[in-house]
């Protein structure tokens, strides 16, 4: 019985909350010599594009994770195909170094 308390307790403490991952640089996306590419996606596989906060904005602190959803902001905002261009871009990037 004491063991299924400390299950808990873990299973509560490690427990996924509403807490977005964003990336904290402006630029998420970069290339190292000499071959690696790294990029920044959310939960929907949506390429952050460089300047993303100026154009996204900062997530909710009490939201759901659809509420943040880079294309979903971008249907809003009408710039839903500023954002497919960019990921379009971004992997034929990808495909190239590789």
């Amino acid at each position: 019985m004491k063991n299924l308390f400390y299950i808990f307790v873990i299973s509560f403490l490690t427990s996924c909350a509403a807490i977005h991952n964003v990336p904290t640089s402006q630029n998420p996306n970069n290339f190292i010599q000499p071959n690696t590419t790294s990029s920044f996606v959310d939960q929907n596989g949506n390429f952050y594009p460089d300047n993303w906060l100026k154009s996204y904005g900062k997530p909710p602190k009490n939201a759901s994770r659809r509420d943040y959803s880079l294309m979903k902001i971008a249907t809003e905002s009408n710039f839903q195909n500023q954002l497919t261009s960019y990921e379009d871009l971004r992997l034929k990037k990808h495909r190239k170094k590789s």
